[in-house]
């Protein structure tokens, strides 16, 4: 056999890519009874997403409300419950009054005048005060007030005092009378501190607003407003 016979024989052996060997199968293991399968390991969470910041972190701090202004009227329901206790007082005067003749007719028609004045201007002025000022939910509050409360106080007085007199009646219109007196002069505080203020009205401040007028040759600088 010759060299070059042999040749194309090596050549072509050499051209020829090896057979390529497939992976054996992983062997496993065979499970032993009563022993129990692992589970697989969970998959990893994923990252959860970052809390949302609050606006005021990002320095968009908005600016809180102001407050309500309010305006206060009570000078003027306590100057008519003055009024009122002028006249239970002149009343009082009127009909106890101390004097070398007997008690007239005259006197004790004064006093109940006097008193039903007073009576009325109790319950009624300060509500009609309410009503000027254009707050007629408190001027129906005033008047349950200033009617609910002497008699809640005067009953609950009246019921808890004692037996006195002959019919056992006088205390009990003596301490009535007397819780009566407190509630109302409670109704007129809490009329005068609590009832009697209103929603200010909004006040034109002063503003102004510079500008540049163009003139011939030039510019003007003019400041105006409002006031």
């Amino acid at each position: 056999m010759s060299w070059f016979s042999v040749l194309p024989v090596v050549a072509t052996l050499l051209a020829e890519p090896p057979a390529s060997v497939a992976p054996a199968d992983p062997v496993v293991p065979p499970i032993a009874a009563g022993h129990p399968v692992a589970a697989p390991p969970a998959p990893a969470p994923a990252d959860a997403p970052a809390p949302a910041l609050h606006p005021a972190q990002h320095g968009n701090r908005e600016a809180p409300a102001p407050p309500e202004q309010t305006v206060w009227y009570g000078w003027e329901t306590l100057a008519s419950d003055a009024t009122a206790i002028v006249l239970f007082v002149g009343a009082y005067e009127i009909h106890f009054a101390r004097s070398s003749t007997p008690r007239s007719t005259l006197n004790d028609g004064s006093a109940k005048v006097a008193l039903g004045a007073g009576l009325t201007v109790y319950a009624l002025g300060a509500p009609v005060v309410h009503l000027s000022r254009r707050n007629g939910g408190k001027a129906a509050a005033s008047v349950a007030l200033r009617l609910g409360l002497p008699l809640l106080i005067g009953g609950l007085a009246a019921s808890s005092s004692p037996s006195c007199g002959d019919d056992g009646s006088i205390c009990a219109i003596a301490y009535g009378l007397l819780g009566a007196s407190v509630g109302a002069i409670a109704a007129m505080a809490i009329d005068a501190a609590v009832l009697a203020r209103k929603r200010a009205a909004p006040r034109a401040g002063l503003g102004l607003q510079p500008a540049v007028v163009p003139v011939a040759g030039g510019a003007r600088f003019v400041l105006g407003g409002r006031f």
